[in-house]
């Protein structure tokens, strides 16, 4: 698992959308969970929930606490967050 937050913080620093998706395409066996909390923080280009789909070991995350200023609904969100990677990594499915 490789869990990357993009846009950084604090140093505000993007990876391409172009070498992060190479660097998917190249690395299946790999889970990235990708944080994207700090989007609107940035002007570049981010991956979509479009894009992302069409990668399975992908796994985006976002934050409502810096989009909505909703910082109660932070414990549930990374409550569902952690069952959501499990699941993912371990390929595990829900019936």
């Amino acid at each position: 698992m490789l869990w990357l937050c993009n846009p950084n913080n604090p140093t505000g620093t993007v990876i391409e959308k172009a070498y992060l998706k190479e660097l998917i395409t190249r690395n299946p066996q790999v889970c990235f969970v990708i944080d994207q909390s700090y989007e609107f923080f940035t002007v570049q280009p981010l991956f979509s929930p479009d894009e992302a789909v069409d990668f399975p070991n992908v796994l985006l995350l976002h934050s409502m606490t810096k989009r909505y200023a909703v910082p109660g609904l932070r414990l549930l969100t990374k409550a569902c967050s952690v069952v959501c990677v499990l699941i993912v990594c371990l390929g595990l499915s829900i019936s």
